[in-house]
This record gives structure tokens, sequence and C-alpha cells, in this order.
């Protein structure tokens, strides 16, 4: 017996409402944060311990300053985000952006597996990985110059 339309858009909204609440909860967190000054620490607020890359050899991790460059964000500073760490300035937005669009494919019955594949191509995961080493190889020039 073959699906009815109803049970059909039913089923095009499980995704984007698994995705909306993934997104909510990230960026949620990130507005009820308070950035540290330091530009590193503030994924402490969650109750976190410290890096303990940076602990161990005195070098940041590739995600440091990531959790203070969303909360940057959030609150509209997207400036002092990019400083922050410009990779987690533009998974900020990219966070944002999907969350825009899980709640219009939630709203309208679209499948988001159509983007998902366009999007999540080996390109697109190496220029992600590019970005994140840039904004590493950033991050220790600021901390240690």
């Amino acid at each position: 017996m073959a699906p009815t339309q109803s049970q059909y858009r039913w089923k095009q909204r499980v995704l984007p409402t698994v995705v909306l609440a993934m997104t909510a909860v990230i960026l949620g967190a990130a507005l009820r944060l308070e950035a540290s000054p330091t530009g590193i620490g503030t994924h402490q607020q969650l109750g976190l311990p410290p890096c303990g890359v940076l602990i161990g050899t005195g070098l940041p991790c590739a995600t440091c300053g990531m959790t203070t460059a969303f909360t940057h964000a959030v609150h509209g500073r997207l400036w002092a985000a990019f400083v922050t760490q410009p990779a987690g300035m533009i998974l900020a937005i990219s966070t944002a952006v999907v969350s825009i669009v899980a709640t219009w494919a939630l709203i309208f019955a679209v499948p988001l597996t159509p983007i998902a594949r366009c999007l999540w191509q080996p390109t697109t995961i190496w220029v992600l990985m590019g970005l994140v080493i840039v904004s590493w190889l950033y991050k220790c020039l600021v901390l240690y110059f």
C-alpha cells in the first residue's frame, strides 16, 4: 500500500526537526555563554575541562577558540568572532544558516537529503579541513606573537 500524502509529509519533517533541534541547542548554548576575553576557555562555562592539548603542549588545539567565536557570533559580534577563531565564526554562521534552512524544510515538508548530498562532497570536506588548519595556525600565531 502506497503512503498517503500526509504520511509522506510527516516523513519529510523528521530530518528537518532533528537538524533544527541540534542547531538550536548549539546556538542556544552559545547565546547563554559569556565570551572569554582571552579568546579561549569559554567552553569551561559548560562544565568542560580546560583544553588538554593547550595544557600539555602549550599550543592550542585546532578547535581552541571555537566556543568563544560561536558566543561572539550569536551575540552579533562577528568581527570579534572572526578575530578569535575564523573557522569558528564561519561555522557559527553556517550553523545559523542550517537552522534557517531546516526551519524552512520543516514548515514546507521539503526533503533535506538532496541539499545534504549536494554539500557533502569531498571538495567541501577538504575546504573545511583547510579552513580549520589555517584557523589553527592563525590561533597559534595570535596566542604567541
